[in-house]
């Protein structure tokens, strides 16, 4: 047998076990998305709506909205697979070039998840 079969396979093997995808035990090892924990998705800026993955089940959840000139609450418990939606409201006040909108959950059984935008390099308009 050749040395160069040998010496592919031993490459892609190097290869898996470097990308974290195989663990020296032989067990495989879980994608960084799944199983992660709690995390928070916009769907919308305006209106601001929220969706929330992964809490735990019935678990009661504070979303709390921090936009350039208020402060935006809403309570309400995630479902039976941990997920929520929530609407926040308008942010008619919002400019993606000078703020950054933050939305945290905290859950009473301990999950907790933020999400924040950054702001955009936009061009200055000279007079």
């Amino acid at each position: 047998m050749r040395a160069w079969p040998r010496l592919i396979v031993f490459a892609a093997a190097a290869a898996t076990v470097a990308a974290g995808l195989v663990r020296f035990d032989g067990s495989a090892a879980l994608s960084a998305s799944a199983g992660a924990g709690p995390a928070l998705r916009f769907v919308r800026i305006d209106p601001l709506i929220v969706r929330g993955l992964d809490f735990r089940a019935g678990e009661r959840v504070t979303v709390t909205a921090r936009l350039p000139r208020a402060t935006r609450r809403a309570h309400l418990t995630a479902s039976a697979a941990g997920a929520f939606r929530v609407r926040l409201g308008r942010v008619r006040s919002y400019d993606p070039c000078a703020f950054t909108l933050f939305v945290e959950a905290r859950g009473s059984l301990g999950s907790k998840a933020s999400i924040r935008t950054l702001p955009r390099m936009c061009p200055v308009h000279q007079p």
